[in-house]
Order: C-alpha cells, then structure tokens, then sequence
C-alpha cells in the first residue's frame, strides 16, 4: 500500500513539473549585446535619447515624444561604438566613443537640431567621468579626467563650443567624488582614506576646502545633491546618531543636519536613482 501512495505523489510530482515547466534561457543571451539600452530624457522632457545598434556599431538615436516622424538616428559611428553620452541641454548631447579599453579618450558634443558633430578636448589616454553633465551657463559641463595621473580624477570645465578645457579642481590623491551645485561650481568633496571618509565643503571655487564631516567605519554620509537653488543646503543619507541610513537635509554652511526627510526602521534608505541634475 505504502508503495502504491509513494508511486501516486510521484507521479503527480512529475506531472506538476511537467505542467508549470518553462524554457530555459539560453546562456548566450545573458552576454549578447541589447538592441536598445541607457535610455536618458532631455532636461524639458520632449526627447528620449538612447544608444542602439547600426550595422552592429553603437550609435545615438532620438525619440521626439511629441511628433514621432522626427524620431532619429543621431550619430553614424561605422567602425567605433558610442561608449556612453550625457544630456547637457535641450539641445546638445555629449558622448564618448571606444573601440576597447586601450583606446584613447575620445568626447564629442552633437546638436540634435541640426544633427552636427564636433570634438569637445583632444584624444587623450585616460578615463572620464561625468561630475555634473548639465551645461551652466549654457556653455559648459564638469567633467572628471585621470590623465595627470591614472589612480585618480582631476576635474575639468568642458565647453560646448570646442575652446581647450579648463582645469577646475586638481585633484590631491585622495578625493573621490564631488557634488556641484546647480550654478556649476564645485563646493562639496569626499575624500577617503584607508578607514575614514571626510565630506569637505568650500562656500566658493575661491575657498580652500575644509572638513566639515568625519566618518570611521560605523558612520556613514553621502552627499545627493543640491536643495533647490542653494548652494548650501544639501540632501544627504546618513546614520550619524541613528541606527539606519536616513535622508536628511543638512546645512553645510553651518555644519548641522536640519531635519529627516524619511527613514525605515527595519532597512536603510538606498540612494539607487537619485538624479542630482535640475
């Protein structure tokens, strides 16, 4: 009996397996390159810019939201891929192209209007990073760039229009990000050594910058972005006198957190998705 009862559960252990089963993946797909990937919104919400492929090259192409037929492709790069691009206006894209890890740096802006393309520094070899892509003033954007020297980023000024970059902030060894505020200055750092981490603020590009924060291993605050049009006002996460990560707004100016925006009791706030531009 006891024979018949387990032949019985088998069989409808089989049959449910058989039931519910679905295709497997195949591994290849998991290493393939996507058709259309790193969707980005212009800053006035018309255009939708992403990189997809042309006769297998990686190029920009457009989507107008609000009439379709003036959908696009951007860029016609037909020997070297489009790296990756940043929005740095209503009307101009910055983007980086690469044909392997080895290669030089090269950065190029395009008018979406008029679809013209142009270099914006020399090739360079190094590694670039974008500290705030949005132009300020119209006519620039902030940059990282590690070819001074390759363990770490000096901060430049690029411009729009072509003109040479401009060296913003020459990085002492230890600095490792940077917030700019919404009028493209760099005021706030974090530095980092083998233990601790600092939050260093300077009230202007004039100023010397000076610690206003100390984290060991226990503690932890990260810089978001600017509040509003503030140049010192800031939100953060942080777990400074509480037990999870929290978002805050604090007052560089003054040192002191002003009040806590949100907080879980059980897990900390993650800072997944923060968009830092205006």
């Amino acid at each position: 009996m006891k024979f018949w009862i387990g032949l019985f559960f088998s069989a409808m252990i089989m049959l449910g397996c058989q039931r519910y089963s679905v295709d497997l993946i195949p591994i290849n797909q998991f290493f393939s390159t996507p058709e259309k990937s790193n969707f980005k919104i212009s800053p006035n919400g018309r255009f939708i810019a992403y990189i997809g492929l042309d006769n297998h090259c990686k190029n920009i192409y457009l989507i107008d939201l609000i009439n379709k037929d003036s959908s696009k492709q951007l860029t016609y790069q037909n020997d070297i891929n489009v790296k990756s691009f940043a929005w740095n206006n209503d009307s101009k894209i910055s983007f980086l192209t690469e044909q392997s890890s080895q290669d030089s740096l090269r950065l190029y802006a395009v008018d979406i209007n008029t679809e013209k393309i142009w270099p914006l520094i020399k090739p360079v070899r190094g590694r670039f990073r974008w500290i705030h892509a949005m132009a300020t003033g119209g006519d620039s954007f902030i940059a990282g760039i590690n070819d001074r020297d390759s363990s770490f980023f000096d901060l430049y000024r690029i411009y729009l229009d072509g003109r040479p970059r401009e060296l913003v902030l020459q990085n002492p060894g230890n600095m490792s990000s940077w917030v700019v505020s919404n009028d493209g200055q760099v005021r706030l750092a974090v530095a980092n050594d083998s233990v601790q981490q600092s939050v260093l603020y300077r009230s202007s590009e004039k100023e010397p910058f000076k610690e206003i924060i100390r984290c060991d291993v226990e503690s932890s605050f990260t810089p978001l972005g600017y509040q509003d049009s503030s140049d010192a006002i800031i939100y953060a996460l942080s777990n400074i006198d509480r037990d999870k990560l929290a978002l805050v707004s604090y007052d560089l100016a003054n040192q002191k957190e002003l009040g806590e925006l949100y907080s879980h009791k059980d897990v900390d706030v993650s800072p997944g998705g923060y968009f830092t531009e205006q």
